[in-house]
């Protein structure tokens, strides 16, 4: 299956190998499963997931339990733990899933969820990786007019550039920035999510430009950090981030081009992020 959108074309055959690893290592689902599941923590409640011809009708009823459990104060080994659970469980239930299921698309988008969410505590690469591989095969199972479409195409090009972060491959951020234009591209006018969409994209143009150098990224990347700042009200926590940004790109251009206009903008949005900015932000000197 190929998904074809102006400026990429991505193409895996979804009954080839990129799927084959989900379907081996687990035992096949018997009456005995739900028994096998609870010694490891993973119960399948009865009054939430209901099975249809011997799989499970939904992954978000299993993770529904686990999600319930878990808070924001908890402490970080535990909400480690908790996330290993979901990703054995959701392993679990996509293993016994038919690739062609209605479900599959959102099963895979929601593992590679989890593994970002891993990563982010845990800095590991290992989840990166897999965050990338799923939401790769979620696209292609995804139909051309599905209408989270654009959101899953912003969530792939996040995780392309924060794998451009880690290890610099400009693949990485070639990928982030194709993935980024068609989702904002696809989003409407008005739609929530067009700010921080356009603030991902300018800032992944900042980051090539400071690789490469090139002008036209740098000037990519402040009018789509412009067109963010001007659509995120001040009482956004994500604001003095895209300020910064824009600031930063700013006074980078101010260097390369020497326009004085352009230090003066600098100055205005670095001082207006500071404003903004909460005790202990990274931004505050």
């Amino acid at each position: 299956m190929a998904y074809r959108k102006g400026r990429v074309v991505i193409a895996i055959p979804i009954d080839q190998p990129a799927l084959h690893h989900l379907y081996t290592g687990f035992p096949p689902l018997t009456a005995s499963s739900t028994l096998t599941a609870k010694r490891v923590g993973l119960a399948w409640p009865a009054t939430e997931a209901r099975k249809t011809e011997g799989y499970p009708d939904s992954e978000a009823q299993v993770l529904r339990s686990f999600r319930k459990r878990r808070s924001a104060k908890m402490k970080m080994p535990h909400k480690v733990a908790q996330i290993n659970k979901e990703i054995v469980f959701l392993t679990y239930a996509i293993s016994h899933t038919p690739h062609d299921h209605p479900s599959m698309p959102l099963s895979l988008s929601r593992l590679a969820n989890i593994h970002v969410e891993r990563f982010n505590l845990l800095n590991e690469l290992g989840d990166l990786e897999k965050a990338i591989e799923y939401k790769t095969l979620t696209l292609t199972l995804t139909a051309d007019n599905d209408p989270g479409l654009s959101r899953l195409l912003y969530g792939l090009a996040a995780v392309h550039g924060q794998r451009y972060q880690r290890l610099g491959d400009l693949d990485d951020i070639a990928k982030a920035i194709e993935y980024g234009h068609i989702s904002v591209d696809m989003t409407p006018d008005g739609d929530s999510d067009m700010a921080s969409r356009l603030a991902n994209l300018g800032t992944f143009h900042s980051l090539r430009s400071i690789n490469l150098g090139e002008l036209t990224d740098l000037e990519d990347a402040i009018q789509y950090l412009s067109r963010a700042v001007a659509l995120t009200p001040n009482g956004d926590p994500g604001l003095p981030d895209i300020l910064n940004n824009l600031g930063g790109s700013c006074r980078v251009r101010f260097e390369h081009l020497g326009r004085l206009n352009d230090l003066e903008k600098a100055i205005e949005y670095e001082t207006r992020a500071l404003g903004l900015a909460p005790h202990g932000h990274p931004a505050l000197p």
